[in-house]
Formats: C-alpha cells, sequence, structure tokens
C-alpha cells in the first residue's frame, strides 16, 4: 500500500466524474470534478526521463 506524503495527490477517471485525492497540512483532502473526464490520446512528457538528467 502506498502512503502519500503532504504535498502529494493522485486522480482516478470515472465515467463521469474526476476524483482527486491529495493530503495537505497532514490532511487528507478529496476533490470530485464533476462531468465527463476529456481523454486525450497524447503524452505531455512528465514521466520522461530527459538526455540533461541521465
Amino acid at each position: 500500500m502506498q502512503k502519500l506524503e503532504d504535498g502529494e495527490e493522485f486522480a482516478t477517471v470515472f465515467n463521469d466524474c474526476v476524483l482527486i485525492v491529495g493530503v495537505e497540512d497532514k490532511k487528507p483532502q478529496l476533490k470530485f470534478i464533476v462531468g465527463k473526464p476529456y481523454n486525450v490520446d497524447m503524452a505531455v512528457g512528465f514521466m520522461e526521463e530527459s538526455e540533461e538528467s541521465k
């Protein structure tokens, strides 16, 4: 089981909303964004390792 540290968060996509779970000031935070999520079939590049960090 993964434990979230202060300032971390993750998102879960449902058919009719997105749930964002996080921790702020050592307290759990939940945020629902209601509505059908937009799905984009594209990479932003956050998870790729840059040439500079090699």
